[in-house]
């Protein structure tokens, strides 16, 4: 959308409506971290807006906005005003987002410098790790921050939850965490709303789920759990309490019929898409009734690590792998290809020889050389960057829409080292397929999976037992600080794609023996 927009989506913001200020705010923070932001007079309205807009998204949207812009001189005074009023929202984002906002004005300006500095370190006493986390990366713009002091007026001795160090290197941000941010009473907690499948199911499976691995959850219009089977080629309905409501697709290469199919995504229209192996798209509507079949301009390369997605312009964000690097690539209701949304280079595997002689009978060669191989794990983000890391080391990437790094974050209390059940295990498997070990390098998994959150959060897998899944995740607010650690109390293997909307988690999880069971649970946070 052309930066010449900017007026009317300002018109469209000050129309009183809720959804069509967060639509047009929500555009205008996109023009501007683009490199198209308000200028001018427009600056001018948009910072007017602050005070006029109602919905919560909005307030933050035009927040958001404010480090891209240059703020009038003759709007300093009224912004100071309008951001010392949202510093006391009940919101923690908008909060953040507003003491981000008197950084901004404060960089440049040493009086107000000062008076800034001293409401950052009061608002440490009392603010959660996500607003502290925000104030941090405002701080950094100062000549004269330092980040590590987060403490009581700067005065006290350091707490070492609240110590990281950020720098910028040739344009890349590198944050090195310390242990964690949050607090104890400011861990999130999972609550499971329900649990079902595995012994209690067995009398029809046509109602039930037959395989707990090799499935993808997503929510329906109404409510409704939507699980596709990739062996079974069928996708199952639930109700919002876990029970069963109908089945429908079957494998074949017919009108609604699957080779293998993946993961799935609802149109605007209300209608479920469903990707196949091959390539196609089956499309259905909210009741399982098949409407077409799309071909796609490829077919896949590599697992899906996470669902598709359906952008309000109405096209479909597909993700396939190749050598070296993960394509999300646009595609349109006819199944054409549009252009590349991001790309995310990978590392690859180490291919060796050796991998292509295994014999059916070398279960231990083949576990060793699936798990203690390093893998790439990525997941794009709300604002369409890529969050990414190697399984060998908690180190998250954040790369933009074309690859370049923008963002590295490292953190030290997860050491990738083999213990000695790892030496065993690699040492039978590689003996078994006669491979030496100098010729294959090999890690020690620590990343499983990760999962960025509509709001920016990062959670990641943490890999406890090689070759079991995983309920450990480390959680990153949206700047890559490092917060804490959650049990969901509930595997997510990462040959599983999730439903994770807003606070709300539905997946697919292993019980004993290996059967499945369907969980919904939701994060409660604290602040």
């Amino acid at each position: 959308m052309p930066d010449h927009a900017i007026p009317q989506l300002l018109e469209l913001a000050a129309s009183e409506d809720a959804k069509l200020e967060i639509g047009a705010t929500w555009v205008i923070k996109r023009l501007a971290e683009q490199g198209s932001p308000p200028t001018g007079g427009m600056a001018r309205e948009a910072v007017d807006l602050l005070d006029r807009v109602q919905a919560r998204d909005a307030v933050l949207h035009l927040l958001q906005t404010l480090p891209h812009m240059e703020i009038p001189a003759d709007c300093r005074a009224g912004l100071r005003r309008a951001l010392e009023r949202h510093v006391g929202s009940r919101h923690a984002f908008v909060r953040a987002w507003a003491y981000n906002g008197l950084g901004v004005l404060a960089v440049g300006d040493r009086d107000l410098r000062g008076e800034v500095e001293r409401l950052f370190d009061a608002a440490a006493e009392r603010e959660t790790a996500a607003v502290r986390a925000r104030i941090r990366r405002a701080r950094a713009a100062f000549p004269t921050a330092v980040l590590a002091c987060l403490t009581a007026a700067c005065g006290g001795d350091a707490d070492p939850r609240v110590t990281a160090q950020v720098d910028t290197v040739g344009g890349v941000v590198a944050v090195r965490n310390g242990p964690g941010l949050w607090r104890d009473s400011e861990r999130w907690q999972v609550v499971e709303k329900f649990r079902v499948g595995g012994s209690q199911w067995g009398e029809n499976p046509a109602e039930e789920l037959g395989y707990s691995r090799g499935v993808s959850v997503t929510l329906g219009p109404n409510g409704g759990i939507f699980v596709v089977e990739m062996a079974t080629s069928r996708v199952l309905v639930f109700n919002g309490d876990g029970g069963f409501v109908r089945s429908f697709g079957r494998a074949g290469e017919g009108p609604g019929e699957f080779r293998n199919p993946t993961a799935m995504a609802w149109d605007g229209a209300g209608r479920l898409w469903v990707g196949d192996f091959d390539g196609r798209y089956h499309v259905f509507d909210s009741t399982g009734a098949f409407q077409k079949t799309v071909g796609g301009p490829f077919r896949y390369f590599a697992r899906l690590q996470h669902p598709l997605l359906w952008e309000a312009e109405g096209t479909l964000v597909e993700e396939i792998g190749q050598e070296g690097m993960v394509l999300y690539l646009r595609v349109d209701t006819l199944g054409h290809l549009v252009d590349t949304a991001a790309v995310v280079p990978t590392s690859g595997r180490t291919r060796d020889p050796e991998s292509r002689r295994l014999l059916p009978g070398w279960r231990a060669a083949r576990f060793v050389l699936n798990h203690y191989r390093a893998n790439h794990r990525w997941s794009l983000a709300p604002d369409g960057t890529i969050w990414s890391a190697s399984s060998g080391q908690l180190r998250l990437v954040r790369t933009g829409p074309r690859g370049d790094t923008l963002r590295v974050v490292e953190t030290s209390h997860r050491p990738a080292e083999f213990d000695a059940r790892d030496r065993a295990v690699i040492a039978e498997g590689l003996a078994e397929a006669g491979i030496p070990r100098g010729d294959i390098e090999l890690v020690r998994p620590v990343v499983d999976a990760i999962h960025v959150l509509d709001d920016g959060h990062i959670m990641v897998g943490i890999v406890e037992k090689v070759g079991e899944p995983t309920s450990t995740f480390d959680v990153f607010d949206p700047e890559g600080f490092f917060l804490g650690t959650v049990d969901l109390g509930f595997a997510m293997p990462n040959q599983n794609i999730p439903a994770i909307v807003g606070d709300t988690i539905v997946a697919v999880t292993p019980g004993d023996l290996d059967l499945p069971y369907l969980v919904r649970a939701t994060i409660k946070r604290s602040g």
